[in-house]
């Protein structure tokens, strides 16, 4: 996974910042903060079903991390077309994932809808959908270094996560690669527009390095808790650098 992920597009601030630690450092803080359950739902030798995915937590939490949002169609008989994923993160200082699954599900004019907002009154999907927590990481203090540290791990979990469970709408060859299981196994549609890394992360004073994504303001919201995945399959204790038994891909 390491590996290929380093072959994939991405800007040259985000080689240049990967440089910084060994992949030892980055795998092992990204695994840290992904979920017992997570690891077994997405570690196993098939590819998680659309019901294991569900049920998968949503961390009440403030911190950093990185999320999937799961919407399907309205129809009762559903193909793989009728589902789909989308991965994301979340890094703002005293706000985290909260305050950005808030975004997702605010009320907006259609002229200022995203384009998930779009795609779910378009393709006639349920505004009821699902947020499940895939990775969480402490910001413990306002200081630059520690802000901009913990926004670039999360980032890069979810450039893995993505590229892992394909979440692509149209992945690199490269990229698509990354996932351990057949695509065409897969019971969903990929709902991500783009890997993280082609955009550089906002420093903590908003301004850019080099190009990358505004953040907008929005205050936080409390989200409830729901039932553990079950599941138990291969482990994922993973996301393992090179030369270890077993990696993400």
């Amino acid at each position: 996974m390491w590996q290929g992920l380093l072959k994939s597009e991405m800007t040259q601030t985000w080689r240049e910042a990967l440089q910084g630690k060994s992949a030892e450092e980055w795998l092992s803080s990204i695994s840290a903060g992904i979920p017992e359950d997570v690891k077994r739902v997405l570690g196993g030798l098939r590819p998680p079903t659309w019901e294991e995915l569900e049920s998968l937590s949503l961390i009440d939490t403030n911190d950093a991390g990185v999320y999937a949002r799961l919407v399907k169609s309205r129809y009762e008989f559903q193909m793989v077309s009728d589902r789909y994923l989308y991965v994301g993160s979340a890094s703002r200082y005293g706000g985290g994932l909260n305050v950005r699954i808030a975004e997702h599900t605010m009320k907006t004019r259609r002229s200022d809808e995203s384009r998930l907002q779009r795609d779910i009154r378009t393709k006639d999907l349920k505004g009821t959908d699902r947020f499940v927590t895939l990775m969480v990481m402490k910001m413990d203090s306002p200081k630059k270094e520690v802000v901009l540290d913990v926004r670039r791990t999360v980032t890069l979990a979810e450039a893995i996560l993505t590229a892992w469970l394909s979440a692509l709408q149209s992945p690199s060859h490269d990229l698509q690669s990354l996932c351990p299981w057949d695509p065409q196994t897969l019971e969903y549609t990929g709902w991500s527009s783009h890997n993280p890394l082609i955009k550089n992360v906002a420093e903590p004073n908003n301004e850019k390095m080099g190009r990358g994504l505004a953040a907008s303001p929005l205050a936080a919201g409390s989200l409830s808790s729901v039932v553990r995945s079950t599941k138990s399959v291969v482990s994922l204790d993973e996301i393992e650098p090179p030369g270890t038994s077993r990696n993400l891909g």
